[in-house]
């Protein structure tokens, strides 16, 4: 029980910030909680709300697909903000290879990252088209 009021929290806090953005295009690509207004709690926090509302899909298609969004978390947080995220789903769903190897592009290029946020998409594309990845 005490779960179910948890994630019912979670969910209604999730549902609120959703509120102010428009629904439908959110639920099509994801791409809308960049135009949330940035008050100072949501952009940190996002990922685990939605991982505590039972939103996985939303946080692996954030994750993998939406570049913008990695970058605007970084531009506003910085990389560890976003390699954080990565861990958070990954302890959920550690069997998910696709956005393991989606952390370790941006983990191994962290560094980089750090001092430019705007070479984020060239060091994941580099990383990932690179034949001599090493998985862990």
């Amino acid at each position: 029980m005490c779960c179910l009021v948890l994630r019912a929290r979670h969910e209604s806090l999730v549902f609120s910030y959703e509120s102010a953005i428009q629904r439908d295009m959110l639920q099509q690509t994801g791409h809308v909680w960049m135009s949330v207004r940035n008050d100072g709690y949501i952009i940190n926090h996002l990922v685990h709300h939605l991982l505590w509302s039972a939103k996985l899909e939303t946080v692996r298609r954030m994750m993998m697909l939406n570049m913008n969004w990695l970058f605007f978390k970084t531009h506003h947080l910085g990389i560890d903000s976003v390699l954080s995220d990565y861990i958070k789903y990954l302890l959920i769903r550690p069997d998910d290879d696709a956005v393991r190897a989606a952390y370790q592009a941006v983990s191994r290029s962290s560094l980089i990252i750090a001092k430019q946020p705007t070479q984020l998409i060239s060091q994941v594309w580099a990383y990932v088209l690179s034949p001599r990845r090493i998985y862990f």
